[in-house]
């Protein structure tokens, strides 16, 4: 039987430390439960930073577990980050996403840093999820492995690259811009339309208004 993941609790305690957490209610989103899956969401506004989500999945038995965090920043013109963790079948999966969703391109070399942290783990075998929408908005440093016996590794890389984000946010100078906002909205809004893997399970599973709500409420907070 799998084992909780813990990326998710890695990342609040990173994210704390440097940003106050409010939580928000979420409502009835908080726990969701169907075909024995189990779904559990929080989300928290980040003073200075933005929104963020955190989201867990636990398949029937144990056999497959999956851990979301989501950190939209829209008091900081920085790229939007996502993190996954997947154990299933004795095989575990990370994947560290980062989206322009920024006003201005990134300063020269402000990506280098997670490039390199990437290369640390290139023995590690690239997860391969297909082409989607999306794929033109990810920014090449992202961060997709998959394999057996790398948990820690996989874990500790998402967490390095999380704390270089955190020191990217720190370092940007803090906004309050309609345009950011709107572009993050518009990005939650696409992927609602169009869809992703976790978009098109919420949809199968709850029907269109609950996944609407989800992903574009408690996931990206842009439900307004």
């Amino acid at each position: 039987m799998s084992k909780p993941i813990g990326i998710a609790a890695r990342a609040k305690e990173l994210i704390e430390k440097e940003f106050k957490l409010t939580k928000k209610d979420v409502g009835d989103l908080a726990v969701l439960k169907k075909k024995g899956m189990r779904f559990e969401t929080e989300a928290f506004s980040a003073e200075g930073l933005g929104h963020v989500c955190f989201l867990s999945l636990k398949a029937p038995l144990g056999l497959m577990r999956m851990e979301t965090v989501v950190i939209c920043p829209e008091n900081r013109d920085i790229p939007l980050i996502n993190l996954d963790a997947m154990r299933a079948f004795g095989r575990d999966t990370q994947i560290v996403e980062l989206y322009n969703t920024e006003l201005q391109p990134p300063e020269e070399g402000a990506m280098a840093p997670y490039a390199e942290a990437k290369e640390k783990d290139s023995d590690i075998p690239d997860y391969v999820s297909g082409e989607h929408w999306y794929d033109s908005l990810r920014y090449p440093e992202s961060y997709a492995k998959v394999g057996k016996g790398f948990a820690e590794r996989l874990s500790d890389t998402a967490c390095e690259m999380l704390k270089l984000w955190l020191n990217q946010a720190k370092g940007a100078q803090l906004i309050d811009s309609p345009e950011k906002k709107a572009k993050i909205k518009d990005f939650a809004e696409t992927l609602y339309e169009k869809g992703g893997p976790a978009v098109d399970t919420f949809v199968k599973l709850f029907g269109r208004e609950t996944a609407r709500r989800m992903v574009v409420g408690a996931m990206y907070g842009v439900d307004n």
